[in-house]
């Protein structure tokens, strides 16, 4: 059950439609049919499917619709198809082997790339199916902020360029000086403290470390027994790379909750009282828990050093035993302007900078193992590091990058909503084309 992802780590290149790995199919009734024509049928009925003229259930494999539900692929393609129009002609054709073509689409307003991959028996049924990139016709900033305008609840992004004297310079922004709850991106601090203990030699990337903490949405942590030691550079890869919830309260406890605040008060931060005290993700699930109403009450009601006290004696409650997801109403946003990790596009320009002088290539390689965007933008870059972060309700991305000219950018964009979750499909293609837009 989905209730609060703190640390997902979006990608556009993350399968705008996509099953996983399709798992050894058994034996077919009939042998199997090797032909260069299997792909056929799949290319000549995706735009049908685009346009509702075909249903998923025709269209793909048993396989493809248990891991995409056909609720799940209409809403993603609903949400394509809003920001770029309707799906016009198949304009090139690239067949990578029998039952592998990859695909552009025309579409009203940009030109998707599609990767499809079949199975081996007719009738050739689609078990793969990933939109890995958007060229948008006559693309322009503007445009982007217009369609800002038109997401629910409140929205804001920012390009800005990075100077040589820690120096920002904004060259296009939508309500960049309103404080946004941004989930995950808070990991960039722990990530620059540990940087600076390492490059002051208090610390190495190599030294290991017992898994100290357990949290939800865990994906590399979770199968680790306690105590199992883990070198310091893994942790810092799996919390920014997939946003692994154990491995950053494991940091966060190991570095010290000062410590880390004393980083963020030394970069800056525009509304300090928004994000302090920085709260671990075990302690933001149980704050937010149904069952932990008082708790909560009396944290929310609390100064800045009562909400320390508090942190301090009602630790017991804070634990990740001590929290039940199933208590959580699914899709529904929780305390999100009140119990979460807050910045304005100044401050996360503020972070990255930060990071990209902090001298740790270690720290800036890091925070490229998962770019963001599909490979074709990341390619308009020197470097682009990213780092995103959502839960119901939020979603933020921010990225990192130099251009082929030497200039440095960061690029951020955040989108709250305290009514109703947010189409994350949107928010990831409108982040891509900024994106795409501040590399030119």
């Amino acid at each position: 059950m989905r209730i609060l992802v703190l640390l997902l780590a979006f990608v556009a290149a993350t399968p705008v439609f996509a099953a996983p790995p399709v798992a050894p199919m058994p034996a077919p009734p009939k042998e199997v049919v090797i032909t260069a024509n299997a792909t056929n049928r799949a290319i000549e009925l995706l735009i049908p499917l685009l346009k509702d003229q075909v249903k998923p259930e025709d269209y793909f494999t048993t396989d493809f619709l248990k891991a995409v539900p056909v609720d799940q692929f209409n809403m993603i393609k609903s949400s394509i198809i809003t920001q770029f129009g309707q799906p016009l002609e198949v304009s090139e054709i690239k067949k990578t082997g029998d039952f592998y073509a990859e695909v552009k689409i025309s579409f009203e307003r940009a030109v998707g790339t599609f990767k499809i991959n079949v199975e081996e028996y007719r009738p050739f049924k689609t078990n793969g199916l990933l939109a890995t990139d958007f060229v948008q016709k006559n693309d322009s900033i503007e445009k982007v902020r217009k369609e800002f305008d038109a997401l629910s609840g409140k929205a804001g992004f920012a390009i800005q360029k990075l100077e040589k004297y820690g120096e920002i310079q904004t060259v296009a922004e939508k309500n960049a000086a309103q404080q946004f709850a941004t989930g995950s991106v808070f990991k960039l601090y722990i990530l620059a403290q540990l940087a600076s203990e390492i490059e002051a030699g208090e610390r190495k990337w190599s030294d290991m470390v017992p898994l100290t903490h357990r949290s939800f949405s865990s994906a590399k942590t979770k199968d680790i027994a306690p105590n199992t030691l883990v070198s310091l550079k893994d942790l810092a890869a799996w919390m920014i790379s997939v946003s692994d919830n154990g491995a950053t309260d494991t940091l966060l406890h190991l570095l010290g909750r000062t410590k880390v605040e004393q980083k963020l008060a030394l970069i800056g931060h525009s509304a300090p009282n928004k994000i302090l005290p920085f709260l671990s993700t075990v302690e933001a699930f149980a704050l937010k828990a149904p069952g932990n109403k008082k708790m909560r009450n009396r944290f929310l009601r609390a100064s800045e050093k009562r909400q320390r006290a508090l942190l301090r004696t009602d630790a017991k409650m804070l634990q990740y035993d001590k929290i039940d997801l199933n208590t959580f109403k699914p899709g529904i946003p929780m305390y999100i302007d009140s119990i979460e990790w807050f910045a304005n596009a100044n401050d996360l320009a503020r972070i990255m900078d930060n990071l990209r002088r902090g001298g740790s290539q270690q720290a800036l390689d890091i925070m490229a193992i998962n770019p963001g965007v599909s490979p074709v933008s990341t390619k308009k870059w020197d470097y682009l590091g990213y780092k995103g972060g959502s839960e119901v309700g939020v979603i933020s991305m921010s990225f990192l990058g130099k251009t082929k000219a030497g200039e440095w950018k960061v690029i951020s964009g955040s989108w709250n909503d305290t009514a109703k979750a947010v189409d994350e499909t949107t928010f990831i293609l409108l982040m891509s084309r900024l994106v795409d837009l501040a590399a030119d």
